[in-house]
């Protein structure tokens, strides 16, 4: 592994222009074109061009596929970037390495040392299973070569590729994991990564510039843009609490978890909760990729745990994971032995979906027992077996992926999902976004539900979704036009000249056929802002274009806020099952005065807690109609979007 360096070869004509997918030429711009992990969760592969400068953003998987229909468009490349970016080890971000390498051999590649260490581990336990399933992508020994002499990188400390700055930014996330921003001639462009604001055991929270940072480009992930997550804290009380009560009524508890920061941070939480006798002192065994991974962390990567973490290390003398009590699975005879036991214990077994690894025959097994637990702690995929065993009820069958075969479990045990994500929450991304300020913001990493909300939560500034193959581009931002003078006054018996007014305000442009359609800002009324004429548009860069204003291109109609409204009580009550005590709307207009007005009406505890949001809270309010809190007494407040 070479240690971080500066890349800054010296420019060539290629440099300076932009490969388009057409193979047109442009000079000096910022493009994105989506190999893979665009519209879906899956697949990441972002190819990034700024300066001529191709940057190959992470280049993953499509885990709940096997063989071809797993990787990403790698065809769409002609030529070997300049550069890979990984973000972080996830089998979606590095899964595809291999083959890129196979492919491109001598192409530079950058990460963080945790990055490189734990996609080592990814990489073999991937090819493993392919060849175990009859659909081998790579061998063990091209998974171990494709991260030969890679470069690290650190935090906050920049380097550069032909030129292009290169800034890596902690996302939270992952241990390790970080986002990049590039700097060039032709603008900035911020791919974020996969994100989180919310502090776990093994990870610090995103960066959160105490300033607006603003950007040309942002690629953000929207996993849970359409969704609110409950507060972890409580979600991690609540599992616990669970846990503790199966194990003492004589059951078993199965985790089907992400082997990777996932696994670790539920493994702190029992053992600090045996510790403080939260949960009965049982076996806690790890299973799979959870095993090794969880190894890696203990020995080789506990310099980079957070603080917190090191100082309980060094202080207590003790292992942080593994600890006494913990069981690493040796092979399968030990694994059958402790399947057949019968004894409580709790198992972290790798596959968090249950579509591979061990945990889908650890299911088999748990789902027959009525007292035992099945807690589900991630995502789920729309087609994972994970996302089906939601929908079940007790009595219900399910279809499992157990080795080569497919067995019909019926499902007795208790069945449970915990918000433990390391993916921010809508208003988490909210939140960021409000930091990085961006001429166009592309919503990649989610499922279409979750991006399409995302972005209507986003109408104040420019945003797009894009679609695999589909390149986007940002030509370079207009440079500041001079200052224009007052006109001279005109000669005697001359006419002065007519001066067409400019309409200089941040716009919404869509194209609807033969119709262009001009959005304005919340509370900008064009026919207040230009009498009737022919303007030139300023704004988001669409071209030369002339509007003539009338009053049919005056924008859609105001929204019906009562409608508004009782839609978002309806949902409050279905959400809930209840009608909640009090209802408190703040509507945009009433900024952050109405805000905290409304929240001085509920209860101090409920009042504490989104004051921590406060931020999130007002970026809800500039870009929609307004905010509604929802008070059901001891139960976490709900806030819904207007």
């Amino acid at each position: 592994m070479k240690q971080r360096a500066c890349h800054a070869s010296g420019g060539t004509e290629r440099s300076r222009v932009r490969h388009g997918a057409s193979g047109k030429l442009f000079p000096m711009s910022l493009s994105f074109l989506a190999l893979g992990g665009a519209l879906e969760v899956g697949a990441s592969a972002h190819l990034l061009t700024l300066d001529g400068v191709r940057f190959l953003v992470d280049v993953g998987l499509r885990p709940s596929l096997l063989g071809e229909a797993a990787l990403p468009r790698l065809d769409l490349l002609s030529e070997p970037p300049d550069a890979v970016l990984l973000t972080h080890a996830h089998l979606d971000h590095v899964g595809a390495l291999p083959l890129l390498r196979r492919r491109f051999p001598k192409v530079p590649l950058f990460a963080t040392r945790p990055t490189l260490r734990l996609a080592l581990e990814v990489l073999l336990d991937s090819a493993r299973l392919g060849r175990a399933l009859g659909a081998e992508l790579y061998t063990e020994r091209e998974a171990a070569r494709a991260l030969l002499e890679a470069v690290e990188v650190r935090p906050f400390e920049p380097f550069a590729v032909k030129g292009v700055r290169v800034l890596p930014l902690p996302a939270g996330h992952l241990l390790g994991a970080v986002g990049y921003l590039l700097e060039g001639k032709g603008g900035r462009a911020l791919h974020l990564g996969d994100f989180s604001l919310t502090a776990t055991p093994t990870t610090d929270p995103a960066h959160f510039p105490p300033e607006p940072q603003g950007v040309d480009l942002l690629v953000s992930e929207g996993t849970y843009g359409d969704t609110f997550l409950p507060s972890r804290k409580e979600q991690v009380r609540e599992f616990l609490s669970l846990v503790g009560r199966t194990l003492r009524e004589g059951g078993r508890v199965l985790i089907p978890t992400f082997a990777l920061g996932r696994a670790q941070d539920l493994l702190f939480h029992l053992l600090e909760g045996m510790r403080t006798g939260l949960v009965p002192k049982v076996p806690v065994v790890l299973d799979g990729l959870v095993r090794t991974l969880t190894r890696a962390y203990e020995e080789e990567l506990a310099d980079f745990l957070p603080e917190a973490l090191r100082n309980l290390r060094t202080n207590s003398r003790m292992p942080l994971f593994l600890r006494e009590g913990v069981v690493e699975v040796k092979d399968a005879r030990h694994r059958a032995e402790l399947l057949l036991s019968g004894s409580p214990m709790v198992v972290l077994a790798s596959g968090g979906m249950l579509n591979g690894g061990p945990s889908p025959l650890w299911a088999s097994h748990f789902l027959r027992e009525e007292g035992s637990a099945l807690l589900l702690v991630g995502y789920q995929d729309e087609e994972s077996p994970g996302r089906r065993l939601l929908e079940l009820k007790r009595g219900d069958e399910l279809l499992l992926p157990v080795g080569e075969e497919r067995v019909l479990v019926r499902v007795d045990s208790r069945v449970e999902r915990f918000h433990l994500s390391a993916h921010a929450d809508r208003a988490g991304i909210l939140n960021l976004l409000s930091r990085y300020p961006a001429r166009l913001t592309l919503l990649v990493h989610g499922e279409p539900q979750a991006l399409h909300t995302l972005s209507r939560a986003l109408e104040g500034r420019a945003s797009r979704i894009p679609r695999v193959e589909e390149a986007v581009s940002l030509e370079p931002a207009p440079a500041p036009e001079p200052e224009e003078k007052p006109p001279a006054r005109p000669a005697a018996k001359e006419k002065a000249p007519r001066k067409v007014p400019t309409l200089a305000t941040h716009v919404r442009v869509e194209v609807r056929g033969h119709t262009l359609l001009v959005h304005f800002p919340p509370g900008r009324n064009p026919a207040r802002l230009l009498p009737p004429g022919t303007y030139r548009l300023r704004g988001e860069r669409v071209g030369a274009v002339e509007i003539k204003l009338s009053p049919s291109l005056q924008g859609p109609p105001p929204p019906d806020r009562q409608a508004l409204l009782e839609e978002a009580l309806a949902y409050g009550e279905a959400r809930r099952g209840k009608r909640p005590l009090k209802a408190l709307a703040v509507w945009r207009e009433e900024g952050p005065e109405g805000l905290d007005r409304a929240l001085a009406g509920l209860p101090k505890a409920h009042r504490e807690l989104l004051l921590g949001m406060r931020e999130a809270l007002l970026a809800l309010l500039e870009s929609g109609e307004g905010v509604l809190l929802l008070h059901f007494g001891r139960e976490r407040p709900l806030v819904l979007p207007l």
